[in-house]
């Protein structure tokens, strides 16, 4: 059987026997991957410590599969990104991501653009830790590392500009925003308000595309709250649905962010 090569980050790390585990990569180039471990837990065996959930690593693997699952022959971290073991709100905002580029992506199907966020995302959280920006704007950017990329500056139906001052609305069925003439057509599919803050939010994370921006980005309450139901609207019309975490993801992060504010305000 042919050996094969390629850098990949583990995505879950699921119990397979005493010994064993099935490891989930995602690689640039293969796309999501699924390998067997023999012995992974053994006290002598090579792969203790190798591997772990978010580290990325070069990967050794047998080329030919059984049943869609390949034998890991070896692997060697490359990054382990240490602080994801010690901030729980950057692992958790890690967790999440990793579980939602799981679910969009396919086995032997590669989507470099995913892989490369994915890897910016997980080293940014494990650097700096997490604020509840990092959840909206990873979705949205996922889209668009997906080609799905929605449309904020434009009505999708007529392409009239539109801006935070424009009365405008999201219309998933065409990727992007309607303006008010447009928002009332047969053709218009499912539509909702969107606030001004809302779309500024929305158009400056995605110009930036960077993790960095989204922590640097003010996040009033009431848009932040907008832009996870808009988002959600759009992830089911693209996507087929969100993950049932992400409520709950999305809650802990704005209760640690009140919390925040809270130690903040003088006495």
């Amino acid at each position: 059987m042919p050996i094969e090569k390629t850098d990949a980050i583990v995505l879950r790390v699921t119990p397979f026997s005493a010994t064993s585990h099935v490891v989930t990569w995602l690689t640039r180039d293969r796309g999501r991957l699924f390998t067997l471990v023999k012995g992974a837990t053994r006290p002598r065996s090579a792969f203790l410590g190798q591997y772990d959930l978010h580290y990325t690593c070069e990967l050794l693997y047998y080329g030919k599969d059984h049943g869609g699952v390949s034998i890991a022959r070896e692997c060697t971290p490359l990054k382990t990104r240490t602080g994801l073991r010690s901030d729980w709100k950057a692992s958790l905002c890690a967790g999440y991501s990793s579980e939602l580029v799981a679910w969009c992506t396919m086995p032997g199907q590669p989507v470099p653009p995913v892989y490369d966020l994915l890897d910016s995302a997980l080293d940014f959280l494990s650097e700096n830790g997490a604020r509840r920006t990092m959840l909206p704007w990873f979705e949205l950017t996922l889209l668009s590392s997906l080609g799905l990329a929605p449309r904020f500056d434009s009505c999708s139906l007529c392409g009239t500009a539109v801006g935070p001052e424009t009365r405008t609305a999201l219309a998933p069925r065409h990727g992007g925003v309607l303006c008010h003439a447009c928002r009332s057509r047969p053709d218009a599919g499912q539509v909702r308000q969107m606030s001004g803050s809302a779309i500024a939010m929305l158009s400056a994370w995605q110009r930036s595309g960077t993790p960095r921006a989204a922590h640097a980005t003010a996040c009033p309450d009431d848009p932040w709250l907008e832009t996870l139901g808009l988002l959600a609207m759009l992830l089911a019309e693209h996507l087929g649905g969100t993950l049932p975490v992400r409520a709950r993801v999305a809650k802990l992060l704005d209760q640690c962010t009140a919390q925040t504010r809270a130690r903040e305000v003088p006495t």
